[in-house]
C-alpha cells in the first residue's frame, strides 16, 4: 500500500458514504511501506469497524475472489498509468471506479461499464453511494465491463496481430 495511488482519497471518500448509512466494507489489499499509516488514518476517520486489510495477496484465486464479491473497484490512482487491475476487476463482472482523464479510465464510458469521478473526495463519495444504493445498476454496469473491458489473451492477440498487419500494409504503401 502506498500514499502514491491516492488511498486518502478513498478513505476521506468512504468516511463520508459511511455518514449515509448503507452497509459496506472497505476492501484494502496489498502491502507497501505505507500500511500502517494507512491503517491509522482509516481508524482516525472512523473507519476501523468498516475497514478490512487483506496484507499481500500471492493466491491468484483469492485476489479474484475479492474482485468477484466486491460491489465496486474503487482505484483513483493518478499515478498509475496502466489499467490491469481495471480489467481484472471487468473479468469478474465488478465495475471500477477510476478518476476522469486519467490512464486508466481510458476504457471507462461513464456509467455504462464503469464510473468517471473527479479527483475530489465529494465526487467519490456520490459515486460510491449511487453504486451501493442501486445494486441493479451495478450489476448492469459490471456486466457491461465484463463484456467491454476485459481482454483474453486470445483478443489480446488477434488486436496484436490486426495492429501489425495494419503497420506492414502502411509500411507496404509508403514504399511504392
Amino acid at each position: 500500500m502506498n500514499w502514491k495511488k491516492n488511498i486518502l482519497r478513498i478513505l476521506e471518500s468512504c468516511a463520508c458514504c459511511a455518514k449515509s448509512g448503507k452497509p459496506f466494507t472497505l476492501v484494502l489489499a496489498g502491502q507497501g511501506p505505507d500500511a500502517k499509516s494507512i491503517k491509522q488514518k482509516a481508524e482516525e476517520l472512523g473507519l476501523k469497524d468498516r475497514t478490512r486489510f487483506t496484507g499481500h495477496i500471492t493466491n491468484e484465486e483469492d485476489l479474484y475472489g475479492l474482485y468477484e464479491n466486491a460491489s465496486l473497484f474503487v482505484f483513483p490512482s493518478l499515478y498509475d498509468t496502466s489499467g490491469m487491475v481495471v480489467r481484472e476487476a471487468a473479468a469478474m463482472a465488478t465495475p471500477s471506479v477510476v478518476v476522469r482523464g486519467c490512464a486508466t479510465a481510458e476504457p471507462i464510458q461513464d456509467r455504462e461499464n464503469g464510473f468517471l469521478c473527479e479527483d475530489t473526495t465529494e465526487s467519490l463519495c456520490e459515486i460510491i453511494d449511487l453504486a451501493l444504493g442501486d445494486s441493479e445498476m451495478t450489476k448492469r454496469i459490471g456486466d457491461a465491463a465484463r463484456k467491454t473491458i476485459y481482454l483474453s489473451w486470445d483478443d489480446i492477440a488477434k488486436i496484436t496481430v490486426d495492429r501489425y498487419a495494419a503497420l506492414i500494409e502502411h509500411y507496404k504503401q509508403n514504399q511504392k
